[in-house]
């Protein structure tokens, strides 16, 4: 028994998607200039998928996650919604902070790594 709870808590760690502290400062920096987050997934949706066996997992590309849902279906809900909405958030700064920083809105002005830059001047008075 006691390996089997070993064996679970070890699959959710690897299953777990979370920022690491400087990505969740960037993340801060970019909000706090005025930068409009990006929604790659939608948390909602993520939680409702997950709620049968897993579906929200897919829909989120996290395959272990998905595995060790299917394989523990019903006792699963109680962690796979609030872990499927999570990973969706994280999923969508993780865009967020791509897309001002190597994607398309590079050039807007805004400064991941810096938390006084100023706002870029189309979004000052």
């Amino acid at each position: 028994m006691k390996g089997l709870i070993i064996g679970v808590v070890l699959c959710l760690a690897a299953a777990c998607n979370s920022l690491s502290p400087v990505e969740q400062q960037q993340y801060e920096n970019l909000i706090a200039q005025g930068a409009e987050p990006v929604e790659k997934k939608k948390p909602a949706v993520a939680g409702a998928l997950n709620l049968v066996a897993g579906f929200g997992d897919i829909y989120n590309n996290e395959w272990g996650a998905f595995a060790l849902d299917f394989l523990l279906w019903i006792p699963s809900i109680v962690w796979a919604v609030p872990q499927g909405v999570m990973t969706a958030g994280n999923i969508n700064k993780k865009a967020t902070i791509a897309y001002y920083t190597i994607g398309e809105g590079r050039n807007q002005g805004f400064d991941a790594n810096n938390s006084r830059a100023a706002p870029p001047k189309s979004l000052q008075p």
